[in-house]
């Protein structure tokens, strides 16, 4: 599974420091394998997150699985 991740203005944050606390607070199968950042995830119309602009962006086997 992977994941997308905004980082609060003027902070920064490793991928690899993110993945280590998914890994120690989530259940193996819940935690993510690879971590994008993003500057602000995409909404739909009625303010719902718009999973398929996600799906676009992301490289064959993206956010959804793989």
């Amino acid at each position: 599974m992977c994941a997308c991740a905004v980082a609060k203005p003027g902070k920064s944050v490793s991928e690899a420091a993110l993945l280590v606390h998914c890994e120690a607070e989530l259940p193996a199968l819940k935690a993510p394998k690879a971590i994008r950042f993003v500057e602000a995830l995409p909404k739909t119309p009625r303010g719902k997150l718009d999973r398929a602009v996600l799906q676009r962006q992301w490289p064959a086997g993206g956010p959804s699985g793989g």
